[in-house]
């Protein structure tokens, strides 16, 4: 069970935690939990979007990479458009 659709159930969690935790998913699906660069990858996915990844394209598995730009219900958009929406949610 991906921890995105964990994430879903936790209504009570802080704003702040929730947008931790999708950024974490994010990371998680991406399978970057042990790259250096993984902060600078996500805070570029979060300012500007999937396009970003093709920057980082050999800091991902080619599988990954290829999941990520191509599939647009994959558990990588899922996560994308989930930490987004809890932005926009904790914005306004």
């Amino acid at each position: 069970m991906s921890l995105f659709f964990s994430i879903e159930k936790l209504g009570h969690v802080v704003d702040d935690d929730v947008l931790k935790l999708a950024k974490n998913e994010i990371i998680h699906v991406l399978q970057l939990e042990d790259d250096e660069s993984k902060d600078e990858i996500v805070h570029d996915l979060m300012e500007n979007g999937r396009q970003s990844l093709s920057k980082y394209e050999d800091d991902l598995l080619p599988g990954i990479y290829t999941a990520a730009i191509n599939e647009n219900d994959g558990d990588f958009m899922k996560s994308l458009k989930y930490y987004f929406e809890q932005q926009w949610k904790v914005q306004y």
